[in-house]
């Protein structure tokens, strides 16, 4: 090989380097790209007679680079050194900054010979004050000079001192590339091209004439293939976890009590030690509330596994709305994963290697009379996930935790048999109840007016009994039968939002308190079924199902229902659609006021005296 190609050779290897080395600086300097608020860093390539400059959003000079390679194994000597930090004030001064101001850098896959070593080791000695580094300092510089005095030695060795030097070749500038890109969710199949397609930016821009500028913007949308990414554990990203998580909770729980009930922690615990956590017990108990809450804990704190979490309905989830929401947390408008569930849940494996990765959160997965009773994309898709967790959870690589709100788990026994599986092994169920009287304490303490509070209280201590049990017997307290109503945790949401005379009213079992509770349930019932129930299918302004449904037999108000036609078949008749029926019915189901009952499966109203109030209206 002659000289000519020998060289030629290695100036394509430094050239490389550099642009290399150019992709690490602006991707470094712009950490948290994803923050709007964040200033938009832009590199200048070959500007102020270095090998790149740092400007910021302004035009204001932040940090000056220069590259040096070598193919021979060349070191640098202290004249070397010297010669770089001259260059360094004199483009400094160019760009109108000032050595106070600037940041400088030096990426070299080069070794520091022994002269340039003592300058280091001066530098890293902190027994030395910072006054007493740059005396020494500029002591060994001007003894560098072998010819002529060196008036700048002060301003040389403050560089030196800020001089940021990262000894590194480059495979570790290609590694630190490829780490960043894994932060976004690029996957190992898709680093050669991202990394060349960020590299053929650089060299785009080098070729032109005039301002050679590449933005952060472009930098990361050439490393990700993506205009305005996210990093999956940086700010932005969270945002859109947790705008998710609200607005379904707003959904699904909007006025019920959001106080943060002990078994939340606890919750959370087992999402990460189990494939499966149910969360079971009635409707109204406030197993939606501690889904959500829990899910929020989870968004908040991505350092502990689960990294990640979304939350669905069950009759709404499915394979592509998962790898929609994945895609969102990535500000990727239209997925490149296809149909891939694996795809885009590797995505998150490279930005988050711990186990598990997801927290997959389905509220009311059988509250509709089971699984089968969903849609049927919708629990085909939510048995095969669970399966998937327990396959994962088994054979050790782990990437999903279902976390299921459910009245029963018998539809869950049927999945856990076919996998031989122990409950000790696979899953952990959570039975919500109503609060506990500890709990109904914190609550009464939360109430302003002293009289409601007094009421609660005193029932509290009388009902629990102890040395003070006397002593409450004694005192006003409220109505035992309507204070435990209010265990309830959607009873209590209303409770609350009543004025303080209603509030008297129904603690002391006034006149017309259970119609008042009643009432005020009714109406919220009702704006639920507004926010669920597509417009189309709005055609009564009153839930004719529920007002039909009470009284269409001639039965006892309480006798069951085998069959949901039951229910239905006393709305059609009195003209509302059958769609609409449906609808509502399976509404009635979600919030619990219609109970399918485990073992003779037949159908009951679960508040009687809401029962009561709808037979006593007059509007059909």
């Amino acid at each position: 090989m002659s000289n000519t190609a020998e060289a030629g050779r290695y100036s394509l290897a430094g050239f490389i380097f550099q642009l290399l080395g150019n992709g690490v600086e602006i991707i470094e300097l712009s950490s948290e790209f994803d923050d709007p608020n964040s200033p938009r860093d832009v590199l200048l390539l070959e500007r102020y007679g270095q090998d790149s400059a740092t400007v910021d959003s302004y035009g204001q000079l932040k940090v000056l680079n220069q590259y040096k390679f070598t193919s021979t194994g060349r070191s640098t000597s202290r004249a070397s050194l010297l010669d770089i930090l001259e260059k360094m004030l004199v483009s400094a001064n160019e760009a109108g900054g000032s050595v106070d101001e600037c940041g400088f850098t030096l990426t070299t896959n080069m070794t520091w010979e022994h002269a340039v070593q003592e300058l280091w080791d001066i530098r890293l000695n902190n027994e030395l004050t910072h006054h007493q580094k740059a005396q020494a300092i500029v002591k060994k510089l001007r003894a560098s000079k072998q010819t002529g005095d060196l008036p700048n030695a002060e301003l040389l060795a403050k560089i030196f001192i800020k001089l940021d030097y990262d000894p590194t070749n480059e495979s570790n500038l290609t590694q630190k590339l490829e780490r960043e890109a894994a932060r976004f969710g690029v996957l190992p199949q898709e680093l050669e091209t991202r990394v060349n397609e960020l590299l053929g930016l650089l060299l785009q821009t080098s070729g032109r004439s005039g301002r050679r500028e590449v933005s952060a913007v472009d930098c990361f949308k050439a490393l990700t293939g993506i205009p305005s990414p996210y990093r999956l554990l940086d700010t932005s990203s969270r945002l859109v976890r947790e705008k998710n998580i609200n607005e379904r909770r707003e959904l699904e729980t909007r006025g019920a009590s959001t106080m943060p009930r002990s078994v939340v922690a606890d919750i959370v615990n087992a999402v990460c030690q189990f494939p499966i956590v149910l969360l079971t017990g009635k409707g109204g108990l406030g197993k939606s509330v501690a889904l959500f809450d829990a899910a929020a804990a989870i968004t908040e704190d991505n350092v502990n596994p689960p990294g990640f979490c979304i939350v669905e309905h069950a009759y709404e989830i499915t394979e592509s709305r998962l790898i929609e929401k994945i895609a969102a947390w990535r500000n990727q408008r239209l997925t490149e994963d296809g149909s891939s569930l694996d795809r885009s849940l590797a995505r998150l494996s490279v930005a988050y290697p711990k186990t598990p990765r997801l927290a997959v959160c389905i509220d009311g997965a059988d509250e509709r009379n089971g699984l089968d009773a969903l849609p049927a994309n919708a629990s085909n898709f939510i048995q095969a996930l669970a399966l998937r967790s327990l396959n994962e959870r088994l054979d050790g690589d782990w990437d999903t935790t279902l976390l299921v709100t459910c009245r029963e788990n018998d539809d869950w026994e049927d999945i856990f048999n076919h996998k031989h599986c122990t409950e000790g092994e696979t899953k952990h169920t959570f039975d919500i109840e109503t609060f506990t009287p500890m709990e109904m304490a914190e609550l009464a303490a939360t109430i302003i007016d002293p009289g409601v509070r007094e009421l609660i209280e005193n029932r509290i201590q009388f009902d629990v009994g102890g040395e003070s049990s006397v002593l409450a017997e004694n005192r006003i307290s409220a109505n035992s039968t309507h204070l435990k109503l209010l265990y309830r945790p959607v009873l209590w949401g209303i409770f609350t939002e009543l004025p303080l005379e209603k509030q008297r009213l129904f603690l002391t079992g006034g006149e017309g308190s259970l119609q008042l509770m009643s009432e005020h349930y009714f109406n919220r019932f009702r704006l639920k079924c507004n926010r669920r129930i597509p417009a189309t299918l709005r055609r009564y302004d009153l839930l004719i199902i529920l007002v039909s449904a009470a009284r269409s037999s001639q039965e006892p108000p309480l006798t069951p229902r085998k069959y949901r036609d039951h229910w239905i078949t006393p709305a059609t008749d009195s003209g509302c659609s059958l769609q609409t029926a449906v609808a509502l019915f399976n509404e009635a189901c979600s919030a619990g006021l219609i109970r399918q009952r485990s073992v003779s499966r037949d159908w009951i109203w679960e508040y009687p005296w809401f029962l009561e109030y709808l037979q006593e209206r007059e509007e059909i």
